[in-house]
């Protein structure tokens, strides 16, 4: 333990197991992501892209649980050879909102997926966690207005999924057809 100079005798109790110190489970949050690995690959589009909305919106809605808004929308997208390819973007305002993450998303997929390849895994991430600001403005802005529309209509989908469940409400979209 000498050899070690003044740590030596942490680290001799350290290598057998015993530390005193209280064990910390709290950690920030770096990125909030989900992902679907399929149990047979898939090449149709609209299931795909039905994957994509969801996993978009489970991610909204964790980051809007916890507070969280992010500028870096990230796409996971996994061969049926089990190559992965990984594609992101930056926005110009963070965010949390579902729509904007799947927008995003799927701008994402549409110029990476090539046409009819299987895909074996999909997922969405979103990182980059900032504070959104807001340009404020003497007149309504129309986009502003159809934004805060949105975050009211995803409010209110948020309270009644964790009422009564995920599946309380979906969208048409991501029924299959």
């Amino acid at each position: 333990m000498e050899l070690f100079g003044k740590h030596g005798s942490k680290l001799a109790y350290r290598a057998k197991g015993i530390d005193k110190r209280p064990i910390s489970t709290s950690h920030e949050i770096k990125s909030v992501s989900h992902e679907r690995t399929y149990a047979e690959d898939v090449s149709d589009i609209d299931m795909l892209i039905r994957t994509l909305l969801s996993l978009s919106e489970n991610v909204g809605r964790r980051m809007r649980r916890s507070n969280k808004y992010g500028k870096t929308v990230k796409l996971k997208l996994r061969w049926a050879d089990f190559t992965t390819l990984t594609r992101q973007t930056s926005l110009d305002i963070p965010t949390n909102q579902s729509k904007v993450i799947y927008n995003t998303i799927l701008d994402l997929f549409k110029a990476t997926w090539i046409n009819g390849k299987p895909v074996r895994l999909l997922g969405v991430g979103v990182s980059g966690f900032d504070i959104p600001i807001r340009q404020l403005s003497f007149w309504e802005d129309p986009n502003l207005i159809s934004e805060q529309k949105d975050k009211h209509l995803q409010d209110a989908l948020d309270a009644l999924r964790d009422r009564f469940g995920d599946r309380i409400v979906q969208r048409a979209s991501s029924l299959k057809g």
